[in-house]
């Protein structure tokens, strides 16, 4: 039984533990450190009919946690028999584990087992509510331990948010090409939810950030692997690391290395993947996909995507595999929604290859730096990440910031093992419209030289956001040209996590068009117009144009010359015009059935949206208990809107 959060946001020090009635199954402790920008989560299943789940709160935040359970996926069948989600031992006999010897004949046996025994640390399998898929840590150019992970797009099934990922789930006796059953090792390595960052057809590949701060915060034993992105160099051989069927974790190996393969993927028949003309040493199956695809020297060059690979007793059956390129993912499209460079290489370096975090090179002094930044209005915040990657511990660092140079400072002291980390709040920045560049640097571990200086620098443009009243609802205007099917739109918050999009179809030619955009106050957003063929909506094919208005109808930008986007940056005021103290306002049962009792002091009107902004709903209330029926709509997250003659409040409405 696998339980999907819809709503989840823990107080520090409440939890969440979800049990088999005969305590056989006891998931992992979830907390504050499983929070994230959109407030869900996905759990491990746990392997019974009949669960519990225990909530406790510290007696000075009571009330103030909040989770709901939005949808509950129940095996009807044994876990070990489902299709869509197997077990151990489920995959072909002809399966390798990973802690089999892959060396190839007449290779040196310590290379290539040395360099697999490092990448099965970054490799996971991931469970996308009701089926599986593959995938692993990836490196950035900063080398700072973000949690990057890389799969294959057509994995991307229901919000990234409910994604459950399982590290190091290995076989304590290896089975090699046989008919024997692999032993199950510890499985405890269990990270939930994540946030998708970029996604493209072209190459069936998929980056996403797992939000789960608490699992890295742990210590596990993970690495990020490396990347190459080369489009003219071929490998030497190569080797996957993945979970076929959901089994343990399994290792391939093809020695005569892939070659580049234009074929039709997606209505394109120009993409170019990596081809496996035929496995030498294992195969590949379902659950396998968006696994990574290594070269000889350990470094990700594509995931799975497909293919007709499979085991024909303790041998493989001679078909291919196609793996999308990570080079081709590298740079396709015109924004960082489809591009991997945008956040794999941060910093614009350029490189073509970046190796394996932390660096399989240790000293005794090292530490790194990852900082997580905040800014809205014209106040922002650094959370700066701290990593031991010394063979020291660690019990101070200096930390060095400001804006253009390092010339403010504070002493983090503490205790930081070698493989862990600790976190620094900086005190709170103030910037202006004009942008600066805010950098920020860590030196000086335990008073001596830090023996690799590489990974303790990071820096932000920042400058301030407007920010703007409004009770709700943002409306975007739009007037198209004459090729009105290049023009989309992304509303995004902070995080990079896209609130909406659209158009849910394409739009006419030379019409005028109005989208409601929820968002909430006290947050700041992100609005992108694209148009795909680089001309913007106006002047070159049409006088079209577009702009962003409150509800109260105060402009936030307007335009319409440009080329691939334009972006726009604003944040919407917690104070001002709003009122919510004044409105005494309570909703219950939430969650609902879809009756809905909405207590008032006054009178008001009301209107409900769902989360792509549509109007699902419209009335008024007495100053009174008043009964609103959403039994009609469909079960999910709404957003209710109350006005008064006081002020206005927004909540959330859950319909199960």
């Amino acid at each position: 039984t696998n339980l999907l959060f819809d709503w989840f946001q823990l107080k520090q020090g409440a939890s969440v533990r979800v049990y088999s009635n005969d305590r056989t199954d006891v998931s992992k402790l979830y907390t504050h450190e499983q929070n994230n920008d959109q407030q869900i989560l996905g759990i491990w299943p746990v392997a019974a009919d009949d669960i519990w789940v225990e909530f406790i709160e510290p007696s000075h935040s009571i009330g103030q946690s909040k989770f709901s359970i939005g949808t509950v996926v129940h095996g009807y069948r044994s876990i070990t028999e489902s299709d869509d989600f197997k077990a151990l031992n489920d995959s072909g006999d002809c399966n390798q584990d990973v802690d089999c010897d892959i060396t190839p004949a007449g290779a040196d046996p310590f290379m290539i087992n040395q360099v697999k025994e490092d990448m099965k640390k970054a490799a996971a399998m991931v469970v996308l509510g009701s089926g599986i898929c593959s995938g692993a840590l990836v490196n950035n150019t900063a080398n700072d331990g973000t949690p990057y992970f890389l799969s294959a797009n057509h994995c991307l099934s229901g919000n990234t948010g409910n994604w459950a990922f399982r590290f190091n789930w290995r076989s304590t006796v290896a089975r090699c090409a046989s008919t024997a059953n692999s032993v199950t090792g510890t499985f405890n390595q269990t990270a939930s939810g994540a946030t998708l960052l970029m996604n493209s057809n072209e190459s069936d590949t998929a980056l996403v950030r797992i939000t789960d701060t608490g699992f890295f915060n742990g210590s596990p034993d993970v690495i990020w692997s490396g990347w190459n992105r080369s489009t003219t160099g071929t490998p030497a051989l190569n080797f996957g690391i993945h979970h076929p069927r959901g089994d343990i974790q399994k290792v391939c190996r093809d020695d005569q290395g892939a070659v580049r393969n234009t074929r039709s993927f997606n209505g394109n028949a120009t993409t170019e993947m990596w081809l496996i003309s035929d496995w030498d040493l294992g195969v590949t199956e379902p659950g396998s996909s968006g696994s990574p695809l290594f070269n000889e020297v350990g470094q990700i060059i594509g995931v799975l995507s497909g293919g007709g690979a499979a085991c024909n007793g303790t041998n493989d059956n001679n078909q291919i595999d196609f793996y999308g390129r990570f080079g081709v993912a590298w740079d396709f499209g015109n924004s960082s929604n489809s591009r991997l460079r945008d956040w794999l290489d941060p910093n614009n370096t350029g490189v073509q290859t970046v190796d394996t975090f932390p660096s399989s090179q240790q000293f005794n002094n090292d530490v790194s730096i990852s900082v997580n930044s905040e800014l809205c209005g014209t106040a922002f915040t650094n959370e700066v990440v701290i990593r031991n990657i010394g063979l020291m511990t660690v019990n101070s660092v200096s930390v060095l910031y400001g804006f253009g140079s390092s010339n403010n400072s504070i002493t983090y002291a503490g205790n930081i093992a070698p493989g862990s980390s600790d976190t620094v709040v900086l005190p709170v920045q103030t910037t202006t419209n004009v942008p600066q560049n805010f950098v920020i640097n860590v030196t000086n571990p335990n008073g001596v030289v830090d023996e690799d200086t590489s990974n303790n620098t990071a820096s932000n443009i920042v400058s301030s956001t407007t920010t703007y009243d409004a009770t709700g609802i943002v409306n975007l205007n739009i007037t198209t040209d004459n090729f009105a099917n290049e023009t989309t739109w992304a509303l995004e918050d902070l995080s990079g996590t896209v609130i909406q999009q659209g158009p849910a179809s394409a739009y006419s030619n030379n019409s005028n068009f109005t989208e409601a955009l929820n968002i909430m106050p006290g947050e700041c957003y992100v609005f992108t117009i694209n148009d795909s063929y680089g001309d913007g909506v106006c002047c070159a094919q049409g006088n079209g144009s577009y702009e962003l208005r409150t509800d109260t109808n105060v402009l936030i930008v307007a335009g319409g010359q440009f080329a691939n986007s334009e972006t726009t940056n604003f944040g919407i005021d917690s104070t001002a015009s709003i009122n919510d103290a004044a409105i005494a306002v309570q909703i219950y049962p939430n969650p609902s059935k879809g009756l809905y009792n909405v207590s008032l002091n006054e009178i008001a009107a009301y209107s409900i949206y769902d989360l792509s902004g549509k109007l699902v709903q419209a009335g008024d209330l007495n100053a009174s208990t008043n009964l609103v029926n959403l039994s009609q709509v469909s079960n999910g997250l709404y957003l209710i809107n109350i006005e008064t003659a006081t002020g206005t409040v927004t909540q959330k409405l859950i319909k199960e």
